[in-house]
C-alpha cells in the first residue's frame, strides 16, 4: 500500500469517527430528553417513601432469624403509627415520636430469643439499588430509611417500603395507595427496564450516602 493510499485511509477512518460521534450524540441526547420525565418522576416516589432497612449481627443461621422476629414485631407496630398518616414527612415523625418504643420492640424481641445481641434503631437517609418487589419495581436511589443495627449488622441485611404500608401484615396493593400520584402508580408497576438501570448508574455517581450494603 502506497502512502497516499494510507493517508486516504486515514482519512477516511476520521470521518467516520467523526460521524460516529455525532449520531452517539444524538442518541444520548434523545434518551437523556426521554430519562428526565422517568428521572423526575423516580424522585417524587423516593420524596414520598420511607424505607425499612434491618442488618443482622451475621450472616448465622441464628442472627438471620433474629432479625427476621425483629422485623416482623417492627412492621406490626408500623400499622398503629401509620393509622393515620397520609404522607411519608407525617410517617417519619411518628417514627421520630416512637424511636424510644420501636427499639424496645427490637429489644424485647431478642430478649425474648435468649439473644445477648441489642438492637440500634435511628433514622436515617440511605442508597438502595433498584429492587423488584411482589407487585412493583421500586426505583435506586436516596431515601429516608428506618434502619435497625443488631448486634455488629454484619450479616445479610432486610429491606422493604415502610410508608406507604406495602410490606407490613396488612399491606395495601400500590394502585391503592393514597400518596402517590398516577404517574408515580404507573412506574411503580410498569415493571422493571432498563431505564431503571441508568437511574441506579447515575444515583451511585451522585449519592451523598452509604449504600444498604
Amino acid at each position: 500500500m502506497t502512502m497516499s493510499n494510507i493517508w486516504r485511509l486515514v482519512g477516511f477512518c476520521t470521518k467516520i469517527r467523526k460521524e460516529l460521534s455525532i449520531l452517539l450524540g444524538i442518541a444520548l441526547a434523545v434518551v437523556l430528553m426521554q430519562q428526565s420525565s422517568f428521572a423526575k418522576v423516580c424522585q417524587q416516589i423516593r420524596q414520598d417513601t420511607l424505607r425499612l432497612h434491618i442488618r443482622a449481627a451475621s450472616d448465622s443461621v441464628q442472627d438471620q432469624e433474629e432479625k427476621l422476629a425483629v422485623r416482623d414485631a417492627i412492621l406490626q407496630q408500623a400499622e398503629e403509627l401509620f393509622a393515620n398518616q397520609t404522607n411519608r414527612q407525617q410517617a417519619e415523625e411518628s417514627v421520630q415520636q416512637n424511636l424510644e418504643q420501636i427499639q424496645q420492640v427490637a429489644s424485647d424481641v431478642l430478649k425474648s430469643r435468649g439473644s445477648d445481641h441489642t438492637a440500634q434503631v435511628y433514622l436515617t437517609e440511605m442508597l438502595f439499588d433498584t429492587i423488584e418487589y411482589e407487585g412493583f419495581t421500586m426505583p435506586a436511589g436516596e431515601y429516608h430509611a428506618l434502619r435497625v443495627d443488631i448486634g455488629e449488622a454484619e450479616g445479610k441485611n432486610w429491606w422493604c417500603v415502610m410508608f406507604p404500608p406495602l410490606c407490613i401484615p396488612a399491606a395495601q396493593p400500590v394502585e391503592e395507595v393514597e400518596c402517590y400520584s398516577q404517574q408515580e402508580k404507573e412506574l411503580l408497576q410498569g415493571g422493571y427496564e432498563i431505564r431503571f438501570a441508568l437511574v441506579e448508574w447515575w444515583q451511585h455517581l451522585s449519592a451523598k450516602t452509604p449504600s444498604y450494603d
